[in-house]
């Protein structure tokens, strides 16, 4: 693996900002925690991490299941409760689910319990008396890898669309990277798990990359929305200015941004369900 190649995927030391990135995560996330309605800890499996945490938004709007990043390796569904008071605010339901991590679990395995835990996030918001209206996974980094895995997964459920946050489609790059150690990619597991490499889903995508990220990142995302386009699918991508890897997860908390517009964008705003919020959150 060229120098280069493995300076476009492992780049926390180029920056600093990231600490400061991660503590104001942290301190939104526990703000979201504090502030709104939520059921915690909700299993969807054996393994300790196979849980997720449900926060209600109106009743009959779509649920956004979001999947965190971290490589597949590390961070946690806690980290990026966030997410979850600008779409709550805008009427949307929100699953954070949890799940294993390499490398005690393999890739393949993480997959599998991502499709699960999609499918229980819409059967815990039944039970809540959320009846959402269609489902959308979402995720950043590896976990926008995860929600596009799971709209192809029969194990998942039919997924009105899915929002892509710096999205890794194609597994082969990372192959021989230090991200591998972990990882132990086969080529078997390039061919299955890359979602560039796999049948397209019927969902539509939105894939979101910020400007300031590697050409890697930025190259994934918007080859595989070329990919998607020329064989006639619903996929676009926005290049948000001014955004690197660590940051553009918080840009989903700016009113008004790229990221809030791209979950209207695939559900549009529903009547009587929070409609006013849902366009203030508005588009771009």
């Amino acid at each position: 693996m060229a120098r280069e190649d493995e300076a476009d995927w492992v780049f926390r030391d180029r920056h600093p900002e990231r600490g400061e990135v991660y503590a104001r995560m942290d301190s939104e996330s526990e703000r979201a925690y504090a502030t709104l309605k939520v059921q915690r800890g909700l299993r969807y499996g054996d393994h300790p991490r196979e849980a997720l945490d449900l926060f209600p938004g109106q009743p009959g709007a779509p649920l956004v299941v979001f999947f965190h990043g971290g490589y597949w390796q590390s961070l946690s569904r806690e980290r990026f409760a966030f997410v979850a008071e600008p779409l709550v605010r805008a009427g949307y339901s929100v699953a954070l689910p949890g799940y294993p991590l390499a490398p005690e679990a393999s890739l393949s395995a993480i997959v599998a319990a991502a499709s699960i835990a999609v499918k229980a996030a819409t059967e815990a918001a039944t039970a809540a008396g959320l009846t959402a209206s269609g489902w959308i996974a979402a995720g950043h980094s590896a976990g926008a890898h995860l929600a596009l895995m799971t709209a192809l997964s029969p194990q998942s459920v039919p997924l009105r669309g899915v929002v892509a946050v710096s999205p890794i489609c194609d597994l082969d790059p990372l192959r021989g990277t230090s991200l591998d150690g972990a990882l132990k990619l086969t080529r078997q597991d390039v061919r299955s798990l890359s979602p560039a490499r796999l049948p397209l889903p019927s969902a539509r995508v939105q894939m979101i990359v910020g400007a300031d990220e590697t050409a890697a990142f930025r190259g994934q995302a918007f080859g595989h929305t070329a990919r998607m386009v020329q064989t006639g699918h619903d996929c676009s991508c926005r290049e948000l200015p001014g955004l690197n890897h660590y940051t553009i997860p918080l840009e989903i908390r700016r009113p008004y941004s790229s990221i809030m517009a791209a979950f209207i964008e695939l559900t549009g705003t529903p009547a009587g369900q929070g409609g006013s919020g849902l366009c203030l959150q508005g588009n771009v």
